[in-house]
């Protein structure tokens, strides 16, 4: 709720950096030196998270294509989103599958300065920790499942709203409805 606020008072939705920050301090470890490590781990799950709600949004807007006819550009907007998740998805599985090749990249090109290296070296580990949730196949199922279920309730109650003002209109507005505004409720960080 934090970072929701944040969003609201800050530009270029900031709050989601502030969110980051608030559940890093909150998960801080006792030593000093593991202090930064928290945050660019709970970057990571912020990051999942992100391509997760992206890759809903193209697959309800997918669904509205084929069910209600639209504009071209949003069909071209969809297929540009789909694009940007797909690549997103893809260094992701890098990270995941091939985490010593990515930290070889990282080594290369930093290789000049030593400083430098170590400390992105450090981020990244930390980074690709945070990634651990979709590392595990058995957590899959479960991901899968509170995403489908963190979408569905607010496209049911979107959907009660627009019967509410007495709009009789099929279960699938209420999914255009979170398509168009393309936000869902707020997960509970631990």
């Amino acid at each position: 709720m934090i970072g929701y606020m944040a969003n609201n008072v800050l530009p270029l939705r900031a709050g989601e950096v502030v969110r980051v920050y608030v559940v890093a301090r909150r998960w801080r470890p006792g030593s000093t030196a593991a202090r930064a490590h928290p945050f660019w781990t709970t970057l990571a799950t912020l990051v999942v998270e992100r391509v997760l709600d992206s890759l809903a949004i193209v697959l309800i807007l997918a669904i509205l294509v084929l069910l209600v006819p639209v504009p071209r550009f949003l069909e071209v907007a969809a297929l540009v989103v789909l694009a940007v998740d797909l690549a997103g998805i893809a260094v992701l599985i890098a990270l995941v599958a091939a985490p010593d090749r990515c930290a070889r990249l990282i080594t290369r090109f930093a290789g000049r300065w030593p400083t430098l290296q170590r400390r992105a070296l450090d981020v990244f580990q930390t980074f690709v920790h945070g990634l651990d949730g979709i590392r595990t196949p058995a957590h899959a199922a479960p991901l899968i499942a509170w995403t489908v279920g963190v979408w569905l309730a607010p496209a049911l109650a979107a959907w009660t709203m627009l019967l509410a003002l007495d709009l009789q209109l099929p279960f699938v507005a209420g999914w255009a409805v979170l398509a168009f505004v393309g936000h869902r409720p707020a997960r509970h960080e631990r």
